[in-house]
């Protein structure tokens, strides 16, 4: 429901603002595919945080651990921390956007 009345406001906004551009996206969907896919976009590693603690958390405790060193091949990874996305997530995922043209 949530979705569809979105798309319905993002069409409205279009045609109230027709100098702009307005576009609706699918994120969960599209992440949901990229993690899915992550292999076949070139990450090496979907299961574990870049930035995270030495147990098998995924960094899902705190955002930052003391003495805690990044992963120098950042963008083999999917996930940044236990949350958020890496920098070559968050690329693919705007490219994704970008470059469909129907949601």
């Amino acid at each position: 429901m949530f979705n569809t009345r979105l798309k319905s406001i993002v069409h409205d906004l279009s045609s109230n603002y027709p100098g702009s551009a307005f576009t609706y996206a699918p994120s969960i969907q599209l992440f949901n595919s990229l993690f899915n896919n992550a292999e076949a976009y070139g990450f090496k590693v979907k299961d574990k945080a870049c930035c995270g603690g030495s147990d098998d958390s995924n960094g899902t405790g705190p955002r930052w651990f003391a003495n805690t060193v990044p992963c120098r091949n950042r963008n083999e990874y999917l996930f940044w921390d236990g949350a958020h996305p890496t920098e070559a997530a968050q690329r693919i995922l705007a490219a994704l956007i970008h470059n469909t043209t129907s949601f």
